[in-house]
């Protein structure tokens, strides 16, 4: 008998894996007796952040009345147990923090016996993100010979930034191409200092990481003295440690 297959989504009460929970399940199971759709809103024990919030609409007052997560937990072990998953971006957060969830309410679910099904994995082994994949997907054509030449490469590259700009006429602006892919108001391409929602300077990495630069200033002295930080990077954190 062919192995069913659980395609399913949720909404959270945040991002954190370890902590947030499930508010709204929904799923479609494909199985030789065709589609079977389920879904359902659950009320939650800890408060939906601002920021998912935004993202999803879903208030707490809307959930007033809705099962709590115990008492759907064996409905959806049901559905998914000795199935295959699918899902969009699936695996290492909605799987996570269901298998979490369902662990907590006595459900254990052997991953190791699952084919994951993520339609965004396929779609970038469809049209992998390389000149190559994106030129052919975009601009419509195989790319021409000599590929690989400096000259060739950003003259193709051109004409698929303008291909791109005839199915979104907003990519004409520089900033908002930034925007899209968050390159804007980048401060250190090696990506070890990022600016914070206050537009602050911080670390990435190491013991101070979050932490602004100025913070501990012997952190900073130990990355001035460190020969394994490039010169360019310890300019950096130089000119971020003395502003005023």
């Amino acid at each position: 008998m062919k192995k069913s297959i659980v395609f399913f989504d949720i909404e959270t009460t945040g991002l954190d894996v370890d902590k947030d929970q499930i508010i709204q399940f929904a799923s479609i199971k494909i199985s030789e007796l065709g589609k079977h759709v389920f879904e359902t809103k659950i009320k939650p024990t800890v408060p939906i952040s601002e920021e998912a919030q935004k993202v999803h609409g879903i208030t707490l007052e809307s959930l007033q009345g809705k099962p709590v997560f115990n008492d759907v937990a064996e409905s959806i072990y049901n559905m998914i147990v000795d199935c295959n998953i699918g899902g969009h971006n699936v695996v290492f957060f909605d799987m996570q923090m269901l298998c979490r969830q369902l662990f907590e309410c006595g459900f254990k679910i052997d991953i190791q016996s699952i084919d994951f099904v993520d339609t965004k994995d396929l779609y970038r082994h469809m049209y992998p993100a390389t000149l190559d994949g994106a030129y052919k997907h975009i601009v419509g054509k195989e790319r021409r010979e000599n590929t690989h030449d400096a000259l060739v490469d950003i003259q193709d590259t051109v004409e698929l930034w303008e291909a791109m700009q005839l199915v979104n006429p907003e990519l004409i602006s520089a900033r908002k191409c930034a925007e899209l892919t968050q390159k804007c108001n980048i401060v250190d391409l090696s990506g070890k200092i990022a600016l914070n929602t206050n537009g602050e300077p911080v670390f990435t990495f190491g013991k101070n990481k979050g932490k602004s630069i100025k913070s501990d200033m012997n952190y900073v002295s130990w990355i001035l003295r460190n020969p394994d930080f490039s010169p360019s990077f310890k300019a950096i954190v130089e000119k971020f440690s003395t502003r005023p």
